[in-house]
């Protein structure tokens, strides 16, 4: 009950009786417990650890450390393993999938420094960022006089990451031009600057990660399939509406890093945690962050409580705000599209896959299906 309730998994609080010939006059005989204070034991996994405590577990518990990753959900928990895995492997190019701020970066810097080539650079590239004119130039380098502006030899990113890591955030928003280069780039080990007579080799482990649909992508002719295939392992990382009990993990973490920045001593009550929890975090931890830090910052509170935190929406119940009453309002329609739109979404975050659509929405997977049927005959 106690790890439950610290934990934000189920709404509790905890509150200590004392027999009143212990209790000092004036004083309550009842009081609640602070399960997050400093003088109360904690009770927690080893974060990034296994259960059979061997030579990998430790291993992933001193990457997660080097590199701040909290977790310990049993899911987040396999994403890591698979990651830890797929590390050991320097050869084989390594695709991310998952939602905007769910931490594959982080996992990048953990399946590099899991690998030989941890000692090597780790070079991280946001492919929408990148001009499309530039693409090409700023991955895989120019010669001096090669187009306009190109007043000197420029190595390109590939290079930089020689005998190292290139991370290619964004993937999706890559040209079809650039997928072709970058695919002879993992099949042959070269690549070819822009107005080079010549390729040139490079050793380089490619991870790459997208919150986009490839396979939808191929299908519309809009990423190539043979680029797709070349991604010899793909690791899925769970959005955090899925490892909600990592929430209070990590709430907790990102509110000491902010106290030691800041020289503060403020903390998160258990409700408080159990609000942040409740939460969908469509924008995964990064979300989680931007709203913690904001309300911590306008509350002149030492402890934070439910009423102190600042989200973005206007209601406190996860929920976007609700229409006003009037003569012309139509509830059941209201609550139709409702329905539809988070039915879209949940479609959307899942690839499609009616079965995890369902999960996300804690309905059946025929439920889903009816749901389905009845919007196409609307």
């Amino acid at each position: 009950m106690v790890l439950l309730a610290a934990s934000g998994e189920i709404p509790a609080t905890l509150l200590q009786s004392t027999p009143r010939h212990f209790v000092p006059e004036g004083k309550p005989q009842v009081r609640e417990i602070d399960i997050l204070g400093k003088d109360f034991p904690r009770i927690t996994r080893k974060l990034g650890t296994f259960t059979d405590d061997g030579d990998e577990g430790n291993e992933i518990a001193a990457i997660c450390r080097q590199e701040g990753i909290i977790g310990s959900d049993p899911g987040f928990l396999r994403s890591l393993h698979e990651a830890h895995v797929f590390g050991q492997y320097d050869d084989v190019h390594v695709l991310l999938l998952g939602e905007t701020g769910s931490g594959k970066e982080y996992f990048s810097r953990f399946i590099h420094a899991a690998s030989n080539r941890s000692t090597k650079p780790l070079v991280i590239v946001n492919c929408s960022s990148l001009p499309e004119n530039l693409v090409e130039s700023q991955l895989f380098g120019h010669r001096k006089g090669s187009f306009t502006g190109a007043s000197n030899n420029h190595d390109g990113k590939f290079k930089t990451a020689d005998g190292g890591t290139l991370f290619l955030d964004e993937l999706g928003e890559l040209p079809l031009a650039a997928q072709a280069k970058l695919l002879r780039a993992l099949e042959e080990g070269e690549i070819e600057p822009v107005g080079a007579d010549r390729p040139t080799k490079v050793n380089v482990r490619v991870i790459a990660a997208t919150n986009r649909d490839l396979r939808s992508m191929v299908a519309d002719g809009s990423f190539r399939e043979d680029l797709y295939q070349r991604f010899g392992s793909t690791i899925r990382l769970p959005a955090l509406r899925e490892r909600r009990t990592d929430i209070p993990l990590l709430a907790s973490h990102l509110l000491e890093q902010w106290n030691r920045k800041h020289q503060k001593e403020k903390k998160l009550s258990a409700p408080a945690l159990t609000e942040l929890t409740r939460r969908p975090w469509h924008g995964n931890v990064r979300e989680l962050r931007k709203v913690l830090l904001q309300s911590v910052m306008l509350s002149t509170k030492a402890v934070i409580g439910p009423d102190d935190l600042r989200f973005d929406d206007v209601t406190q119940n996860g929920t976007e705000s609700i229409p006003e009453p009037s003569p012309d309002f139509d509830l059941n329609a209201y609550m139709d599209d409702v329905k539809s739109r988070l039915v879209d979404r949940a479609l959307e975050l899942s690839g499609g896959v009616q079965s995890q659509a369902a999960k996300l929405l804690g309905i059946t997977p025929q439920g889903l299906n009816q749901f389905l049927k009845r919007k196409d005959h609307q």
